[in-house]
């Protein structure tokens, strides 16, 4: 029996332990920065805005390597919003249509809404093809960096469908 009991509590400890653990700085400023994010896409109406939304982020209390991987990929947003502009110079409401469905579908399942975006301008389909490709990547490096220490990125987004 006191053997069953020890088990317990090693066992109630081991998973409930870590989350009593007191979080660093560093694991608070990534944590905000991540729920923010995963939430640009939802509260958005253009490219240009997320893109400026993201890139006004408090990123002074996360690690250097943390901020230099979100700042590629907010970099790699405002490559996005130049193609954006290029799309509401050749057709206004059709341009900011496609990308409020873009971004309505993008949080829940990215990879559909890209190839839909593609599909509707293909004109762009290259510059589109590279700009995301440097989103993954970017978004890829920082999320390591958080889970290196600790932090998980938030599961409501759909970024999770690319891998």
């Amino acid at each position: 029996m006191k053997k069953i009991t020890l088990l317990l509590s090693v066992a109630a400890f081991v998973l409930g332990g870590c989350s009593s653990v007191p979080q660093t700085t560093e694991q608070v400023a990534i944590d905000k920065v991540l729920k923010v994010d995963s939430s640009l896409s939802a509260n958005c109406s253009s490219i240009a805005q997320l893109s400026t939304a993201a890139e006004t982020l408090n990123l002074d209390a996360c690690p250097k390597k943390f901020q230099d991987a979100y700042k590629k990929n907010v970099d790699a947003w405002k490559d996005f919003a130049a193609i954006e502009k290029q799309m509401y110079a050749i057709n206004l409401e059709k341009a900011k249509s496609d990308i409020k469905s873009f971004l309505s579908s993008y949080r829940s399942n990215p990879t559909q809404a890209i190839i839909d975006l593609k599909a509707s301008w293909p004109q762009f389909e290259k510059q589109l093809d590279e700009v995301f490709a440097k989103i993954r990547t970017s978004f890829t490096t920082y999320t390591n960096i958080s889970s290196n220490h600790g932090i998980a990125y938030p599961k409501t987004s759909g970024m999770f469908d690319w891998f």
